[in-house]
């Protein structure tokens, strides 16, 4: 609706500016955005029993592709996208971190990296070595009846939602990209700061970050149990 009115605001104007016609949307209001996601974190006690379950189910090559996909997920914040656009020879290791270079969104080139934990990278090896092919695609389908072909996003949005569904998030509100959210919301309360909460988003506005420093803050916030005390419990 924002952007159609954007449309007709220019059109008009362009109209009363070549005395084609009046501007009949001065008066017209924008809409107002609402600065949220509508995915949802997980709780850090629930990300360790979604990465226990994937762990728990981590018995075949399937099964061990999934369980490293959460911990990437979970670990940085990564998107789908750059999941399914992930190479092998994209492990690397820079200042004595393991590291993996991706493909941002709106980028046509792996020009930066995430950190890649030593947990999580040998959680990717053990997969890596289950595997035992040189196939370029890092997440690979492990078809039975076909050749195995780069993991599509379709198939990681499936993979991890069948996880969430069985620890009991069985709503629109949880995704895949729920793990981003998670990820963000995770580090600001383990103390990082905005700017690096950024940084390893890739975010190219902090204002986008901010939208989760907000919630944070929200969660931390003892003001609803405040009033509550104050209605309810007797004072002393």
């Amino acid at each position: 609706v924002q952007k159609h009115i954007v449309v007709l605001r220019g059109f008009y104007r362009y109209c009363k500016l070549n005395n084609y016609s009046e501007d009949i949307t001065y008066e017209i209001r924008g809409m107002k955005i609402q600065a949220t996601f509508k995915r949802q974190a997980l709780s850090l006690e629930d990300s360790k029993r979604l990465l226990a379950l994937a762990k728990r189910r981590a018995k075949d090559v399937i099964g061990m592709r999934n369980y490293a996909i959460v911990a990437i997920l979970l670990t940085t914040g990564l998107r789908s996208i750059e999941i399914e656009r992930a190479d092998v020879l994209d492990l690397d290791i820079v200042k004595g971190d393991h590291v993996l270079y991706v493909m941002g969104k709106g980028h046509d080139a792996k020009d930066a990296f995430v950190k890649i934990s030593d947990e999580v990278y040998e959680i990717i090896q053990e997969y890596l070595l289950a595997r035992n092919n040189d196939h370029d695609a890092l997440f690979l389908t492990h078809n039975k009846r076909s050749e195995s072909k780069r993991l599509s996003t379709k198939v990681i949005r499936s993979a991890v939602k069948e996880l969430l569904i069985s620890i009991g998030y069985n709503s629109k509100a949880y995704s895949v990209h729920s793990l981003r959210h998670t990820f963000a919301t995770t580090a600001l309360m383990e103390g990082a700061s905005l700017l690096e909460t950024k940084e390893a988003l890739r975010h190219s506005d902090v204002s986008t970050t901010q939208i989760y420093a907000h919630q944070v803050e929200n969660m931390k916030s003892e003001t609803y149990r405040k009033v509550s005390d104050a209605l309810f419990k007797k004072k002393r």
